[in-house]
């Protein structure tokens, strides 16, 4: 008997509903990383090194931080 064949579940949905579910994916995780005090991670222009990052907080503060390769450890450079 030949094994049936796995249907791509992401091609049953129009762009609109994949679009629909996406977002609200990525809000309830937003939703839940602001619940447990995590940052939103990113990068502009004040990132001169590639171990620059920004981190913003729930609560609107945000830091230029630096990142230890080797261990991780960040560092705070400046509060925005």
């Amino acid at each position: 008997m030949p094994a049936k064949k796995k249907t791509n579940n992401s091609q049953a949905f129009s762009a609109t509903e994949m679009e629909t579910r996406l977002r609200a994916t990525l809000e309830a995780v937003l939703e839940l990383q602001a619940k447990r005090n995590i940052p939103l991670v990113f990068r502009n222009e004040l990132c001169v090194k590639d171990n620059m990052f920004i981190h913003k907080y729930p609560d609107g503060k945000m830091f230029l931080i630096e990142q230890d390769q080797t261990d991780s450890s960040e560092t705070i450079l400046l509060q925005l």
